[in-house]
């Protein structure tokens, strides 16, 4: 129940919070940037994709995929960067 939880949450999370970008603007006086919204919903999508696919095709999480989170997190990191 612990993985489902995180994903159903910070999915309810992003799609509010991507909810708010679209709606508010730069007309509102608040400044948005759409593009880093982008880039990290992708990332997100992109994880919980590989995390998901892990537990239906395996059933199990093995020390692969820590590895393969910690080479997303640094190609996150990289992207942020640049």
């Amino acid at each position: 129940m612990g993985i489902a939880v995180l994903c159903g949450s910070s999915l309810f999370m992003i799609s509010f919070i991507a909810a708010m970008v679209i709606f508010a603007g730069p007309e509102d006086g608040f400044p948005l940037h759409r593009e880093f919204l982008l880039r990290d919903s992708f990332f997100l999508l992109l994880a919980q994709t590989l995390l998901l696919s892990a537990i239906v095709v395996k059933g199990k999480l093995y020390i692969e995929l820590g590895y393969t989170f910690i080479l997303l997190y640094t190609l996150y990191v990289v992207v942020v960067i640049l």
